[in-house]
């Protein structure tokens, strides 16, 4: 062995001798902590890596293991609060936006989602005081959102002016987006009970498969048992929400990349783009084609033909309107849909408004911005020429504190 190499061992022996047990604990307690400290932040890595992802599911377990070795972990403890806002767990999400808060994370974003999810289980005036708080930093969004509260708790008691019934067929999966053909109900489901094979959930990763189904009412109007609306020689995924023309020759569809659990907003990271294509009987289609005004950076999705087949309103995020999602409208011309028209400030918004619909001359649509209970609400406004009305919440009958 080298001279070098001994001394050192003679002098680490030296040292085994000279200093008291006292001195050694410590040592062994500051190596346990500084290497408990580099696996909690290794762990909080990978849960973030899970969260800029939009896995979510995955994301709260690992958040979760950061908290089991670092309970006022301000950072893991507000992640794994808005994975909870995500998934729609919100009592979840109220817990631990309070805990970060308590922690010491003070930002506005953390307020606001601490408002929305606070407005989302009724709690107007809690959900009203961190509007207040969001407003300090955010002044118009932050008005806006304590105005809704206000609003909220001065109607949630008004009579209802429609009657709601629940459908048999729902499941425990997500069923959305239905659409009307030919007497018929065309619907998304993410529920792995009908039809096609592979459809089924991971629990964890929050990925899916949504498929359409296809159903009509029964004789005391509800609907029937679905089944897929696509041969079973045609393997389609992910497809909706969707419209067909009103003479059922054309259909507009969404491509989305929803997940099972995760609520379908702007920050969970939906991608959408429209096709059409003709449809070939049984509200089937063939031949689909991109929409022309698809984009690449932005999402392009929940179509609606007007009633007259001459136009396509639609959803979209993308650049130069009022906010997240505006409504937009395209014509039909002898060269291909014309260029999309935003419907303006009347009904787009500094918020998110999707899934429109046209029954006659009212446009009907979903808004997290306009005066409502929470999350998204449904509104209408009628169309006067090209332009919107004035924009009403069709009220509690229909609208909850949830979306």
């Amino acid at each position: 062995m080298p001279a070098k190499t001994l001394y050192c061992l003679i002098n680490a022996e030296t040292v085994m001798r000279k200093f008291k047990p006292a001195f050694l604990l410590t040592v062994a307690v500051m190596l346990y902590a500084g290497t408990h400290s580099l696996l909690g932040q290794s762990t909080l890595n990978k849960a973030n890596k899970q969260y800029e992802l939009y896995a979510f599911n995955l994301a709260a377990k690992t958040y979760k293991a950061v908290l089991e070795r670092q309970p006022n972990n301000a950072q893991a403890l507000a992640r794994l609060a808005d994975c909870y806002y995500h998934l729609n767990r919100l009592h979840e999400a109220c817990d631990y936006y309070s805990r970060a808060i308590e922690a010491g994370r003070t930002t506005s974003e953390i307020y606001f989602r601490y408002g929305q999810a606070l407005k989302g289980i009724g709690k107007y005036e809690e959900a009203r005081r961190q509007f207040e708080r969001y407003g300090m930093v955010h002044a118009q969004a932050g008005a806006q959102y304590a105005s809704s509260c206000d609003f909220a708790m001065n109607h949630q008691n008004d009579p209802p002016l429609y009657q709601v019934k629940r459908e048999y067929l729902n499941t425990d999966a997500s069923d959305f987006a239905p659409a009307f053909y030919q007497g018929q109900v065309v619907y998304a489901s993410s529920s792995a009970d009908f039809g096609q094979k592979g459809g089924s959930v991971s629990h964890w990763t929050g990925t899916s498969r949504n498929q359409l189904l296809i159903t009509e009412p029964d004789p005391n109007g509800f609907l029937k048992s679905p089944k897929p609306l696509h041969s079973a020689l045609r393997t389609a995924w992910n497809e909706g929400p969707l419209s067909y023309s009103p003479d059922g020759r054309q259909v507009a569809f969404s491509k989305n990349n929803f997940a099972e659990g995760t609520r379908q907003i702007r920050t969970a990271g939906i991608e959408l783009s429209i096709f059409t294509a003709e449809v070939r009987g049984e509200g089937d289609w063939e031949n689909a084609v991109p929409f022309p005004h698809n984009g690449s950076d932005y999402s392009t999705g929940y179509p609606c033909f007007s009633p007259d087949g001459q136009a396509l309103y639609f959803a979209s995020d993308r650049p130069g309107g009022f906010g997240g999602f505006d409504l937009y409208v395209s014509y039909k011309t002898p060269s291909g849909w014309s260029t999309p028209e935003n419907l303006g400030d009347g009904v787009n918004t500094p918020g998110d408004e999707i899934s429109p619909f046209l029954l006659g001359d009212v446009l009907y649509f979903a808004s997290d911005w306009h005066l409502g209970f929470g999350g998204y609400d449904l509104f209408k406004a009628t169309l006067t020429g090209r332009s919107f009305g004035q924009v009403e919440n069709l009220g509690p009958g229909v609208n909850s504190p949830r979306d």
